[in-house]
């Protein structure tokens, strides 16, 4: 399925950033297409509702744990670490006990960054949809 390639591509900007080890994980399994499997559309659909389903509940937890001084933590990692939001999610799960799983959960990193951003007044770019 893989195809054996120098240069791993991957669908945004995130290879640049400060990586999570799932990330490369991730960027490892794409070079071979160890353990990727072929979706359907049916299962892709599937994936789609589970993604707007646990965003939807991760942003209303969001909501409760997320301060100021977590917002600004949030941004550090995001912004001056130039962190994936797999890293993102990671770092604020081991610095605030939380207990979302995995610790490196894309979304939660997507949701505590666009409400960081909101709860500190600046821009995010654009809505998440699904």
């Amino acid at each position: 399925m893989g195809v054996e390639t120098d240069k791993v591509l991957l669908s945004n900007e995130d290879y640049s950033r400060q990586r999570d080890p799932v990330d490369d994980q991730i960027v490892a399994s794409s070079r071979t297409g160890e353990g990727c499997v072929e979706l359907t559309p049916e299962m892709l659909e599937d994936l789609v509702k589970q993604a707007e389903i646990s965003y939807r509940l991760f942003a209303s937890k969001a909501r409760q744990i997320l301060t100021r001084e977590r917002a600004l933590f949030v941004k550090q990692c995001r912004v001056e670490q130039n962190c994936t939001w797999r890293k993102v999610a990671h770092l604020c799960h081991d610095e605030w006990k939380e207990d979302w799983e995995p610790p490196s959960n894309q979304i939660v990193g997507i949701v505590l960054c666009q409400q960081a951003m909101e709860m500190l007044g600046e821009i995010w770019p654009g809505e998440v949809s699904f």
